[in-house]
């Protein structure tokens, strides 16, 4: 008991220690989500029948839960140990992201540098 105790405590310390990143985490996987969601109503306006408005509805549902964990966050109320690993999975997801991203950034610049050179030539 006391170890749990404890690593709750850490846990708190490190919510508040790390507020604005976790906020940009999870705003960072609401975007995408709202993204995906907003595509799915598209593919379902225009008649595709493989997209149902169950996947609509789970994003949505996906959308509430993430909104709810920002906002414990932001207000500093105490975290249960489902937020513990909902905030964990943003977290990843912002992070995969991120590294997408940033690989595209480094391809994007030596093909930028290859072009310059081809220039030069």
């Amino acid at each position: 008991m006391e170890n749990e105790f404890a690593l709750e405590l850490k846990r708190q310390k490190v919510v508040t220690e790390y507020k604005s990143a976790l906020i940009s985490a999870i705003n960072l996987i609401l975007d995408n989500i709202k993204n995906q969601k907003e595509l799915a109503e598209a593919i379902i306006e225009n008649g595709n029948t493989k997209m149902t408005d169950e996947k609509v509805k789970g994003f949505q549902k996906s959308i509430e839960r993430y909104s709810a964990l920002k906002d414990k966050i932001e207000s500093d109320a105490k975290l249960s140990k489902v937020d513990y690993s909902l905030l964990a999975v943003a977290c990843t997801g912002a992070s995969n992201s991120v590294a997408s991203n940033a690989h595209k950034l480094l391809d994007s610049a030596k093909q930028l540098q290859n072009l310059a050179k081809a220039f030069m030539a």
